[in-house]
C-alpha cells in the first residue's frame, strides 16, 4: 500500500512539473500577442529592421519596412545578416561600418556589405581607429588589421602558466673552471657573441605576458598601440550547487550545475599596464585608494579596517586623443564606486 501511495504522488509531482512548463510556455506574448524586437536602424536611417513573431512561427522571422510606409515586408534571414546592426564607424565622417557576425568580417558602405576575410575561429571587434585600422581581438589576443593593404599583425600573446626562470648564478665549479682555464673563457665568449648576432638579425618578437594561473577580464590598447591596460582575475575554487531536472527528453533525471551557496568567497583582482615597446608590465597600487579601508555603516564604527575592502576593475575608458583613461572601481558590497585617472 505504501509503495502504491509513494508512486501516485511521483506520478502527480511529474505531472505539475509538465504542467508548470506547458503553463510557461503558453502564457506571456504567446497569449498576448508578441511585439517587435531586436530593432535597428539601417546605416542610411532609410530602412528600420526587426523581428516579429506574429503568425505562430516557432522561431521570429526578420522584418522591415521603409521610413514612409506602414507595412512591413518579410525578408530572407541571409539577407539580415549582411546589415551593420552593431558596426563600428570609420571615422567622423562615416564612409565605413566595420562589424562581424560569425568568423566573417564586413565592411559596409552605401553600394552594402563587403567581405573583409573569413576565419573558423571566433573573434570580436575592439575599436576602428582614425586611420581606418581595426583592433581585434581573439582567443584574449589583440590583433591589428589594417583593410586598405591587408597587413595583420599580432599585437601582444597572453599564455598561460608562468614563465620560467633561467638560472643565472654559476656554481663554484663552473666560476672555477672560468677562472682556471682560458678556453672556458674564450668559449663562454664565443657563445655570447653567437646570442648577440642571432638577436640582431632575427625577426621581431610577439610581446608575451604569462598569466600565471589568472584569467583575462578585460584587455585595452591606447590609439598610439603602444600601452596595454588590462585586468587579472584569481578565482578561487568554490563548490557549486546542483538542480536536479526531473522533465528530460530521455526520461531519465538530470543534474544541472548552479551558482555557488551565499557567501562564497569573491575573485581577487589586478590592474596591469604594460608597454608594448619594451616589454615591461606593472601592476597598479592602490593601497591608498580613498575610502577603501571603512567598515559599512551600519556598524556604527568609524575605525579603519585592516584589509582593504573587495573591489573590482569593471572597466577603463581611454581618450581618442591621448593616452589618457578612466578606470572604473566597485566595490563588490555595491556600495561605493570609484573612477580614477
Amino acid at each position: 500500500m505504501k509503495l502504491l501511495v509513494s508512486i501516485f504522488y511521483l506520478v502527480v509531482l511529474f505531472n505539475l512539473q509538465a504542467q508548470l512548463q506547458l503553463n510557461q510556455i503558453m502564457a506571456g506574448d504567446d497569449f498576448i500577442g508578441h511585439q517587435p524586437n531586436q530593432i535597428n536602424w539601417s546605416p542610411n536611417n532609410a530602412t528600420i529592421y526587426f523581428r516579429w513573431k506574429h503568425q505562430n512561427e516557432m522561431v521570429a522571422p526578420y522584418y522591415k519596412v521603409n521610413v514612409g510606409e506602414k507595412s512591413p515586408q518579410k525578408i530572407e534571414n541571409n539577407t539580415v545578416g549582411l546589415q551593420p546592426t552593431n558596426g563600428y564607424y570609420s571615422d567622423v565622417n562615416h564612409k565605413f561600418i566595420y562589424f562581424q557576425k560569425g568568423g566573417n568580417l564586413y565592411r559596409w558602405q552605401s553600394k552594402g556589405a563587403q567581405l573583409m576575410f573569413q576565419k573558423s575561429n571566433y573573434f570580436s571587434i575592439v575599436k576602428v581607429l582614425a586611420n581606418n585600422t581595426l583592433i581585434l581581438q581573439e582567443n584574449n589576443n589583440l590583433f591589428l588589421f589594417e583593410p586598405d593593404n591587408g597587413r595583420y599583425i599580432q599585437l601582444i600573446n597572453f599564455r598561460k602558466g608562468s614563465e620560467s626562470q633561467a638560472e643565472n648564478d654559476l656554481n663554484y665549479l663552473e666560476k672555477q673552471q672560468e677562472e682556471l682555464f682560458e678556453i672556458v673563457r674564450q668559449n663562454k665568449a664565443r657563445e655570447t657573441a653567437q646570442t648577440h648576432f642571432k638577436n640582431d638579425i632575427k625577426a621581431p618578437q610577439i610581446p608575451e605576458y604569462f598569466l600565471n594561473g589568472k584569467s583575462l577580464g578585460w584587455v585595452k590598447i591606447t590609439n598610439d598601440l603602444k600601452y596595454l591596460i588590462f585586468r587579472l582575475d584569481d578565482y578561487p575554487k568554490n563548490k557549486n550547487t546542483h538542480v536536479e531536472h526531473h522533465i528530460t527528453n530521455d526520461g531519465y533525471t538530470k543534474s544541472v550545475p548552479a551558482r555557488a551557496k551565499v557567501g562564497k568567497q569573491n575573485p581577487s583582482h589586478q590592474l596591469v599596464i604594460m608597454n608594448l615597446e619594451t616589454n615591461i608590465a606593472k601592476t597598479v597600487d592602490i593601497s591608498e585608494l580613498p575610502n577603501s579601508y571603512d567598515k559599512p555603516k551600519y556598524l556604527n564604527d568609524k575605525s579603519k579596517s585592516e584589509q582593504q575592502r573587495e573591489l573590482i576593475y569593471t572597466d577603463c575608458w581611454l581618450s581618442d586623443q591621448s593616452n589618457n583613461n578612466v578606470v572604473e572601481i566597485k566595490s563588490y558590497d555595491n556600495k561605493t564606486r570609484w573612477l580614477i585617472n
